[in-house]
């Protein structure tokens, strides 16, 4: 996959590096709900706002443009930017109606329950989708919040969420804090990580412990070396960011998850 966007690349690892960029209805839903969102903000930010049906035209034409990069596989020449949705692809149904709830649905509830929270610290406002990095050691990690946002001393940090709960998003949270704690000087009692389920209106909020904080450091540490066995030369650092042979890669047992594999591809074809 590495290098699979360069014009001399082997054939595996430009059809890898393709799958890579695959969505499916579920997440690119979600996508077009965060850019939406994003987009408001931004606006928001510079004195300018909009109204509910501004943000829906402003989804419904992302997922317009989305849906027509995919169906006229524009992905061919442009995998990075143009949109190639694994129900398309593998020529699967797509639940458009439900796609179009989920939608909508999530940019009424923050525009009509989130927002005006949001417009109301404006002066606090810390983040908004930009990537930042932090050192672990050996290795940086890239990140980009949603949203957050100071508010009497505490940073409020917020995960929008298309979704449905699960502990990933606890996870998530957390490496977000870990960053806030490490480079925004806030102390852990002083972050409060939420996450947002905008579909149902539910919010999930964390005060971590400095424990959960470390233990969050340690767990990225550990994934990382894990990874980065997969590559040659390994020994401790990642200089040499090429992959190991093939046969290193072994197929997993649990054949139920190749259905929904957005590279089953390259083992069984398409």
């Amino acid at each position: 996959m590495w290098g699979g966007w360069q014009s001399n690349a082997t054939p595996l690892s430009k059809l890898c590096y393709r799958l890579s960029k695959m969505t499916n209805q579920y997440m690119l839903a979600g996508s077009i709900v965060h850019n939406s969102i994003e987009w408001y903000l931004k606006l928001a930010r510079m004195g300018h706002l909009t109204t509910l049906d501004d943000l829906h035209e402003a989804a419904t034409n992302n997922a317009r443009r989305a849906w027509r990069q995919s169906l006229k596989k524009q992905w061919k020449n442009n995998p990075k930017n143009a949109c190639n949705l694994f129900e398309h692809y593998y020529d699967r149904e797509i639940d458009t109606e439900r796609m179009q709830a989920t939608i909508m649905d999530c940019l009424h509830n923050f525009y009509t329950y989130a927002l005006p929270m949001i417009i109301s610290c404006k002066d606090g406002w810390k983040a908004l989708e930009e990537f930042q990095s932090f050192d672990t050691g050996n290795y940086t990690i890239a990140l980009s919040m949603d949203f957050a946002y100071e508010l009497d001393g505490r940073l409020h940090i917020i995960d929008w969420k298309s979704g449905k709960p699960g502990e990933a998003a606890t996870k998530q949270l957390m490496v977000y804090a870990l960053y806030a704690s490490s480079y925004w000087d806030y102390t852990a009692e002083d972050i409060q990580t939420s996450a947002y389920y905008l579909r149902t209106n539910d919010v999930e909020s964390v005060i971590p412990a400095q424990k959960s904080l470390d233990e969050c450091l340690e767990r990225i540490t550990k994934q990382v070396e894990t990874m980065a066995a997969y590559l040659r030369g390994y020994t401790g650092g990642l200089e040499l960011n090429e992959p190991l042979t093939p046969d290193k890669f072994p197929r997993t047992e649990d054949v139920w998850k190749c259905d929904g594999c957005f590279y089953r591809e390259v083992c069984h074809g398409k």
